[in-house]
């Protein structure tokens, strides 16, 4: 681990309870947007090649229970 995570570490572990509770609710909230913009761009990408929901059915389904 690099000296820089070790900083930031001993910093958050330095914070209070309420500090600390803000800190895991930002860093939540930033997770979370980006998860979002991944998804977006994930069925973007899907969509341009013709994958809907229906065809990722069909292949689960092809998966557990063979074609």
């Amino acid at each position: 681990m690099s000296q820089q995570v070790e900083a930031i570490l001993q910093q958050i572990e330095s914070l209070d309870e309420t500090d600390r509770l803000a800190l895991e609710e930002r860093l939540q909230e930033i997770s979370e947007t980006e998860w979002k913009q991944e998804t977006e761009s994930a069925r973007v990408v899907a969509r341009q090649q013709g994958i809907d929901q229906q065809s990722i059915d069909e292949a689960i389904d092809n998966l557990r229970y063979g074609a």
